[in-house]
């Protein structure tokens, strides 16, 4: 080899290293080469951001959609879909927005659109699944209103007048006193407009209401209501769970809304004919009787 061959191919390899050094170092700061015809020179490099996931239960499947998520290499050597799982921290996405899908077996999927910044990493860690269940019967009972003793140990079947013991799961008899059913939301300093039909306190200062058809939230200290949404099926209960939800039902269904996400509620169940709901102690199962099939009973779901 002369010389001069070697000359050029010596510094063939220092301009590849050099080109390869400059888009490594990019690629490692977070942009991207985002080469499209016609040309768009404005863009042909591209700042991407971080998606930060973590949900209740961990270990969620999570998969993402949207034209933003692939850039040009991706397009040609797709990286296989569904392979991440919570908690994760998703690097180099082109901005725009995305459908984040979370499942996981057991659970009821969940959903939520976000967009995602150039040069800024988005959070998404608090995303709870709930059971996807079926109903477990405890005894049989007409369908009738239920409601939990203020210490969350009792339900009492109103029309039947039986009381039933949670630990055990069986009938019992105690002595119902005035207190014995009295609830938070009953020594509340609250001028209840007429409109209002069900409510449930978050603390001293908030408390989730509704009507008929729809819910609101009432800040007392700003004296603001916010309306959360409005249905078409009449609400018949509402009822707030630690972490930021409410659960309100119909005369067929019980679902809960992220206060975050309201405009994705989960249907946690639908059935021929039930009565309002009760939440336990715990926030985690709910109490009712319905008709399902030919059985009509007490009812309990677990939604965690």
């Amino acid at each position: 080899m002369s010389h001069r061959s070697r000359r050029i191919l010596f510094w063939s390899f220092f301009a590849i290293f050099i080109i390869a050094t400059f888009f490594i170092s990019l690629y490692a700061a977070g942009y991207r080469l985002n080469p499209s015809w016609p040309p768009n020179f404005k863009q042909i490099l591209q700042q991407t951001g971080t998606l930060i996931l973590d949900s209740s239960p961990s270990g969620a499947t999570v998969t993402l959609s949207g034209e933003k998520e692939m850039g040009w290499l991706e397009k040609y050597f797709p990286r296989q879909k569904g392979s991440y799982y919570t908690p994760v921290k998703i690097k180099k996405l082109n901005p725009g927005e995305y459908v984040v899908r979370f499942e996981s077996s057991g659970y009821w999927p969940y959903e939520k659109k976000i967009r995602l910044y150039p040069g800024e990493a988005t959070y998404l860690e608090d995303v709870e699944l709930f059971r996807q269940d079926l109903p477990a019967k405890i005894i049989d009972a007409k369908v009738q209103p239920v409601t939990i003793t203020s210490d969350k140990k009792y339900l009492v079947l109103g029309d039947d007048k039986r009381i039933i013991d949670l630990a055990s799961e069986n009938e019992t008899q105690i002595t119902l006193t005035a207190d014995t059913l009295k609830t938070p939301e009953d020594k509340i300093n609250f001028i209840k407009p007429a409109s209002i039909k069900y409510l449930s306190l978050i603390s001293s200062d908030l408390l989730v209401y509704a009507t008929d058809w729809e819910i609101y939230l009432f800040d007392a200290k700003e004296n603001r209501h916010t309306l959360i949404t409005r249905l078409s099926h009449k609400i018949n209960s509402v009822a707030w769970r630690q972490g930021g939800y409410i659960i309100y039902s119909t005369a067929n269904s019980i679902n809960i809304i992220n206060l975050k996400d309201r405009d994705n509620p989960t249907a946690l169940i639908n059935l021929e004919k039930m009565s309002a709901p009760v939440l336990d102690g715990s926030g985690n199962v709910l109490y009712f009787t319905a008709k399902i099939g030919n059985q009509e009973g007490l009812y309990k779901l677990f939604i965690k």
